[in-house]
C-alpha cells in the first residue's frame, strides 16, 4: 500500500522535531529549562507522528486503531501545554518549580488521560471521511473542558513569560524573552485553528498541516535558548541531515516494489545508520572537549588575574615599607 503524502510530511517533521529534542537533551548540560524544552520538542514530535499515522489508518480503514490514535493526539496536546507552563516557570533564570505546581500538573494529566481513553466525554466516536483521506471524529458532552484547560494553561504560560520580560533589566534576557513570546504566540495560533477550532465545526482536512508551524517555532526557540546558554547548534544541524537521510531511505525500503529492492534499501539504511551514529558521536565528543578546554582557559585567566593582583599588592606593600624607611 502506498503511504499517503500527508503522512510522509508529518512523519518527516516529527523526525526533525525529535532531532531537536535529542540534541537539546544530550548537550543541555543538565540545565532545567533546556531539558524541559527538549521534553516539549519530543512530545510535539510525537504529536506530529500521531497525525501522520491517523491519515495512514484512514487509508487502511482501521477504525479501531484510528480511534486510539486520535485520542492519543489529544492526550499528547494536553501533555505539551503542561510542559510548556513548566518551561515558562523555569526559563530563563532556572527558577525552581514548586512541588504543588508539579503535583497539580501530574493530577491534571492523569484526569485527562482517564477522560480521553476510558470515557467518551472528550472524544465520543471516530469515523472515516467519505473521501477516505482524513480522519473525522465526534465530540463528547464535556469537550469544552479540554478547550478551556488547554487555552487557559497556555495563556498562563504566556503571562508568566510576559511578567519576566517586564521585570528583566538584562538586555540579552529581554531580547530572548521577546523572541519567546512572539514565537510561542504565532506558533500556537495555526494548530489552535486547524486542530482545535476547525474540527469543532466539522472541518478536519486541515488537521495534518498543524505540525508545520511547530517546526518553525521550535527551531527559533531552540536557537534562542542555545544562544543564551552558549550552546553549540552544529550537532543539531548534523542530526537533522543524518536523521532525514535515514527516514528517506526507510521510506524507500517500505515502498520497495519487490523483495530484492527491499534488501538493497535495507542494507543502505543499515550503513547510513552506522556511519551516522559514528559521525554524531564524534561531533558531540569534539564539542564537549572544546567546551572543557574553554572552561579551563577561563579558569586559568581568572587565576592569572588573581596572581597579577597579588603581585601588585605585594609590590605596593614593599614600596610602602621602603618609603617609610
Amino acid at each position: 500500500m502506498e503511504i499517503p503524502f500527508h503522512s510522509l510530511v508529518d512523519w518527516y517533521i516529527g523526525v526533525i522535531l525529535c532531532v531537536f529534542a535529542i540534541g537539546l537533551y544530550l548537550l543541555g548540560h543538565k540545565i532545567q529549562s533546556i531539558r524541559l524544552f527538549s521534553y516539549l520538542s519530543f512530545f510535539v514530535s510525537l504529536w506530529s507522528f500521531s497525525i501522520g499515522v491517523a491519515v495512514l489508518l484512514v487509508q487502511m480503514e482501521n477504525i479501531y486503531a484510528l480511534n486510539l490514535i486520535v485520542r492519543l493526539s489529544y492526550f499528547i496536546a494536553i501533555t505539551i501545554v503542561n510542559i510548556f507552563i513548566l518551561f515558562a516557570i523555569s526559563y530563563p533564570y532556572e527558577s525552581k518549580i514548586k512541588k504543588e505546581t508539579l503535583y497539580s500538573i501530574i493530577v491534571s494529566i492523569i484526569i485527562f488521560f482517564s477522560l480521553i481513553f476510558f470515557t467518551d466525554t472528550i472524544i465520543s466516536k471516530t469515523i472515516i471521511s467519505a473521501d477516505k483521506n482524513y480522519p473525522n471524529w465526534n465530540y463528547g458532552l464535556l469537550w469544552f473542558i479540554f478547550d478551556i484547560y488547554f487555552i487557559t494553561i497556555f495563556l498562563i504560560g504566556i503571562k508568566i513569560l510576559y511578567k519576566k520580560l517586564k521585570q528583566s533589566h538584562d538586555l540579552s534576557i529581554t531580547k530572548h524573552l521577546n523572541y519567546m513570546l512572539l514565537v510561542f504566540i504565532i506558533g500556537f495560533i495555526p494548530p489552535l485553528i486547524t486542530s482545535l477550532f476547525l474540527p469543532r465545526v466539522g472541518i478536519f482536512n486541515y488537521d495534518w498541516t498543524s505540525p508545520f508551524s511547530s517546526i518553525i517555532w521550535i527551531a527559533i526557540i531552540s536557537y534562542a535558548i542555545t544562544k543564551h546558554h552558549l550552546f553549540n547548534m552544529r550537532v543539531i544541524a548534523i542530526e537533522i541531515v543524518t536523521f532525514g537521510l535515514w527516514v528517506f531511505v526507510l521510506f524507500r525500503a517500505l515502498t520497495a516494489k519487490d523483495i530484492s529492492e527491499f534488501y538493497i534499501e535495507a542494507g543502505i539504511l543499515l550503513i547510513a545508520i552506522v556511519f551516522g551514529i559514528m559521525l554524531i558521536r564524534t561531533i558531540i565528543h569534539e564539542i564537549l572537549q572544546r567546551e572543557k578546554i574553554e572552561e579551563l582557559t577561563e579558569k586559568l585567566d581568572i587565576a592569572y588575574k588573581e596572581i597579577e593582583e597579588l603581585n601588585i599588592s605585594i609590590e605596593e606593600k614593599e614600596f610602602s615599607g621602603v618609603s617609610k624607611k
